[in-house]
């Protein structure tokens, strides 16, 4: 006969599989809704790239006049096609027909003969593109060590390159300003001329990401909560269970168990007297012992059949 063997109860598994379903679940949505928290600020500063490509996306003119051969003058002007009226969008940048200032920190500069020139904090307005802005000096610095590892030469009009620096997610992309010369006449072009010339400007636009990861962040805490507490309820409610059910700490408690080299015998009925197999027989004995001095009758014969009973 062998001992009895505990067993862990059903609780403990239970709650070790339900921790580990959970962790499946969240890993996968931690990481790919911080992904789309990330991909938020890409979108914003998609935004903010087509509407300064729009305003640096224009025609320079410049006119000269020569009134004497001691003196000269020019006349300056812009065309764009955009909406005259000046307004502030959702994403904080402003508008009008003659400037365009970007939320900061944005950045715009020009790149010439490999060397990276104007680097500024972008406003533009009456031709200048480009401001110094003294509290951006530290970004302004990460920014040129991050750009001069690319090559700009290769960097299209519409692509979109991201990075993220000190917390701030970037996007660098370029426009390309066109500007229309006229010249006056002279004694060797006796007819005004113009010359059409094209350069490029870059632009850095900059997002803080902390807002954003901030909200993800929030919504991470709340959604691990929800679901430490749906495990530890689960748990207690079948623990709960299963101590009413008999189980006692973290083990249950089985009954016997059963060899094959064991008798297996059936439990008494309640309010059934019950005798085992020798005792049975011992009583036989006894009661032919009698018939043989007192003969059988109705009475020991009722006796046999009932202790045969248990034989």
């Amino acid at each position: 006969m062998t001992g009895k063997k505990r067993k862990i109860r059903f609780s403990i598994p239970a709650a070790i599989c339900m921790l580990v379903l959970f962790a499946l679940i969240l890993a996968p949505w931690a990481y790919f809704s911080r992904k789309a928290a990330i991909q938020k600020v890409d979108d914003k500063l998609s935004r903010r790239r087509e509407k300064a490509t729009d305003y640096l996306t224009h025609t320079e003119h410049i006119e000269y006049y020569t009134y004497s051969q001691e003196t000269t003058s020019s006349m300056a002007w812009f065309s764009l096609e955009h909406d005259p009226n000046r307004y502030t969008d959702l994403d904080g940048d402003t508008f009008s027909i003659e400037s365009f200032d970007p939320a900061p920190p944005s950045f715009s500069f020009s790149y010439e003969d490999d060397v990276i020139l104007e680097f500024s904090s972008m406003e533009y307005e009456d031709f200048y593109v480009g401001s110094s802005n003294n509290n951006l000096e530290k970004l302004e610095m990460e920014l040129l060590d991050e750009v001069s590892n690319l090559d700009l030469h290769n960097v299209g009009y519409d692509d979109r390159i991201f990075g993220t620096v000190s917390g701030n997610r970037y996007l660098l992309s370029k426009a390309q300003i066109k500007t229309v010369t006229t010249y006056p006449p002279t004694s060797k072009n006796p007819e005004p001329y113009e010359e059409v010339t094209y350069r490029d400007r870059y632009m850095i636009f900059c997002e803080d990401t902390e807002p954003f990861l901030k909200e993800w962040e929030s919504k991470f805490e709340k959604n691990l909560l929800a679901a430490i507490i749906t495990c530890l309820t689960s748990f207690a409610i079948i623990f709960y269970l299963e101590e009413r059910n008999g189980s006692k700490g973290l083990y249950t408690e089985p009954g016997e168990e059963k060899t094959d080299d064991e008798e297996i015998t059936e439990t008494p009925d309640e309010g059934r007297e019950y005798m085992s197999p020798e005792a049975a027989k011992a009583l036989l004995q006894d009661l032919e012992q009698a018939e043989q001095v007192m003969g059988d009758n109705g009475y020991t014969k009722q006796l046999r059949d009932e202790i045969s009973k248990y034989l």
